[in-house]
């Protein structure tokens, strides 16, 4: 029913409901000054006096009272509804509604194209970060023109909203944590529930395998090897081996992996941080920081560049023109995309003189090393 329609009928039903309350009290009243004066009269009979007096019937006086009872209990539930209208439904939701632009994002979206003009293979996070680096470095003049454009929007979009109230959307990566966090509590084999338990190793590849048996050899041989040499020399044995030689480690190395499957089978690696390897160091501790490495020979050669260097810097300056304004990480990072999609034939002059640079190294260390310390 209408709420309005409601209103209006309240008023005459309230009057008609409370007319038959006060007419119901009247009836009530006299059934009770009745009732009263049925008792005094038999309260004066005496013991020998004879009963044969018939009792009033009181039967059809019950069923007035059962139906006023049912009346009464129908005028309430019309008064309820009158007083408490039914609940409205919810207005559906429409679109979303965007906020204008900011000063930032209106450069963007007139920048971003010709950066993509430039460079078609040039990717997103790339084109945001020299964005980024040209907003930064932009003249307060062409940022206040800028910042004009976004007043002016966001005045016309609070008159065509007046009633907007920004709302955050919700953020499920919290859930994400949340659920991700009951999932490793439930997990058995999780190692942060266990923290006393020892890390699963996996199992050793085949040339693990060979190492683990060559090794021993090795330093009964050659008791005077250190660790770098016998590895070095049994990789080159395994290089060297043939495909005959080689299947016994892989068979071996297939079983093992086989059964530690089986015997784990929920078992996901995960790489061991620094943190995990050494849980006693931090990061504030001076030994546990990375040092410098210290050139042996200050006089020594220049090792050789390769043929990525050599692109970079045949391409740099061209870069910068069609850049102008950003850091030289951010023109490095343009470049290195650029080279992934060079095709073979491109490469091939640079990769050329990569290797002229790499022989020109083995040359003059070979001098140095003659020259007696």
């Amino acid at each position: 029913m209408d709420p309005y329609a409601m209103n209006q009928v309240g008023p005459s039903l309230n009057q008609f409901v409370e007319e038959d309350v006060s007419q119901d009290n009247q009836i009530m009243n006299r059934s009770y000054d009745t009732l009263n004066a049925t008792s005094s009269t038999l309260s004066t009979i005496t013991p020998g006096e004879s009963m044969n007096k018939k009792k009033p019937k009181s039967t059809s006086q019950s069923k007035k009272s059962e139906k006023k009872v049912k009346e009464n209990a129908s005028k309430a539930q019309v008064k309820k509804m009158v007083s408490d209208p039914p609940p409205q439904p919810e207005p559906e939701k429409g679109p979303r509604v965007k906020r204008p632009m900011n000063a930032f994002l209106i450069f963007s979206s007139e920048r971003r194209p010709e950066l993509q003009k430039l460079d078609p293979s040039m990717t997103t996070a790339m084109q945001s970060k020299i964005l980024g680096d040209e907003w930064a470095k932009m003249d307060e003049k062409k940022k206040i023109e800028y910042t004009e454009r976004a007043k002016l929007l966001k005045s016309e979009f609070q008159e065509s909203h007046p009633d907007f109230v920004y709302t955050r959307r919700p953020n499920n990566s919290r859930k994400k944590r949340k659920k991700r966090k009951i999932d490793d509590e439930n997990c058995p084999d999780s190692l942060d529930n266990h923290p006393h338990q020892p890390r699963l190793k996996r199992p050793m590849n085949a040339y693990l395998i060979f190492n683990k048996e060559m090794r021993p050899k090795y330093l009964q041989t050659n008791p005077n090897m250190n660790v770098a040499e016998i590895s070095k020399a049994i990789g080159d044995k395994w290089k060297n081996l043939t495909e005959e030689e080689r299947i016994k480690y892989v068979d071996l190395a297939e079983s093992l992996k086989t059964k530690f499957h089986l015997e784990h089978p929920d078992y996901v690696y995960t790489r061991r941080t620094k943190a995990d390897s050494h849980p006693d160091l931090s990061s504030d501790n001076e030994s546990y920081k990375r040092k410098k490495k210290k050139h042996k020979k200050a006089n020594a050669p220049k090792h050789p560049m390769s043929a990525f260097l050599f692109y970079l810097t045949a391409v740099r300056p061209d870069y910068s023109e069609k850049y102008p304004g950003n850091t030289v990480g951010t023109i490095s990072r343009i470049i290195a995309e650029r080279w992934r999609s060079l095709t073979p034939e491109e490469r091939a002059p640079y990769e050329k003189q990569a290797a002229e640079d790499k022989a020109r190294y083995a040359r003059e260390m070979e001098a140095f090393n003659q020259i007696p310390s």
